[in-house]
């Protein structure tokens, strides 16, 4: 009886799950570049909750080419009308701390995001303003919240 010889072992192919994830950004192009974070509307008090990962890239403006960890993120909802309207692109630099007057993201430990005015930090809570529906300033207390992000520009859609 003849025997074959064994067969080479086949090259493992690659797993699918891998061609199917995002390509990272090389490091030349995240450093010209920054994420836009997509925002989806839901819960109470006009709050949006953040997306997982980036939707897009674009160019990093100028007053951002040296930030760390700068971000975009698009308006939605009308309480910040006409400061902030809805489709805008806002341009985020989350280290830079907010004065009174700036333009903030404010991210809520249970992750609910909101766009408003900083006004001022008292000893318990961050006071901040909307324009709608109707101008009012409102409290979100310091145990409620993860971070405070600073609005430095923004593109028009």
């Amino acid at each position: 009886m003849c025997r074959r010889p064994p067969a080479a072992p086949r090259p493992a192919r690659p797993a699918l799950a891998p061609l199917l994830r995002t390509a990272p950004v090389p490091q030349a192009q995240a450093a010209a570049s920054m994420p836009v974070r997509a925002a989806a509307r839901g819960g109470v008090d006009q709050e949006m909750f953040l997306e997982d990962g980036p939707i897009d890239w674009i160019a990093r403006p100028d007053y951002l080419k040296n930030a760390r960890d700068p971000y975009a993120m698009y308006v939605v909802g009308d309480s910040m009308m006409p400061r902030f309207r809805p489709a805008q692109l806002l341009h985020v630099n989350p280290h830079k701390p907010p004065a009174p007057g700036s333009g903030v993201v404010v991210v809520k430990r249970n992750k609910a995001v909101l766009v408003k005015e900083f006004v001022r930090r008292g000893a318990d809570a961050v006071i901040l303003r909307e324009y709608r529906p109707a101008d009012r300033e409102f409290a979100v207390a310091l145990e409620d919240l993860d971070t405070l992000h600073t609005v430095v520009g923004l593109q028009e859609p």
